[in-house]
């Protein structure tokens, strides 16, 4: 079972608001988690799954912080290893600005973190929730 939180910004002048979902539910196995990638990056994955053997795989939903722009956004977190050495990870970019700077988050972290749109160190927790 996943939790997640709901957030929103303190300064009165700013409406950022969201939820982010953490943890594994039961569709985080390779062919159901597949049709939620982007079609590019579901393509490439296709593309690897016909022609090498998985040899293992963890996926599970995040929450990502994007160091350059400050974004935060959720994404599931696939990494597969496979059998010949290579390796598929995703995300790899900002969903916001497309820089390669980001790090996982967590649902613990985001008390206080600055805002993406104002800036200001201001995210509040307003709920917290648990998922499957």
């Amino acid at each position: 079972m996943g939790s997640g939180v709901g957030i929103r910004c303190r300064n009165e002048d700013c409406a950022y608001q969201e939820e982010f979902l953490e943890g594994v539910g039961g569709e985080y196995m390779v062919p159901p988690l597949i049709p939620g990638l982007h079609y590019k990056t579901r393509a490439r994955l296709e593309k690897k799954l016909k022609h090498q053997t998985m040899k293992s795989f963890d996926a599970s939903q995040a929450i990502y912080h994007c160091l350059s722009c400050g974004n935060l956004f959720g994404r599931p977190s696939v990494y597969i290893h496979f059998e010949e050495g290579d390796t598929f990870t995703y995300p790899t970019r900002c969903s916001r600005c497309r820089n390669s700077r980001i790090k996982k988050a967590g649902v613990k972290n985001l008390e206080g973190t600055p805002c993406p749109d104002c800036k200001q160190k201001s995210l509040h927790i307003t709920h917290h929730i648990l998922w499957d």
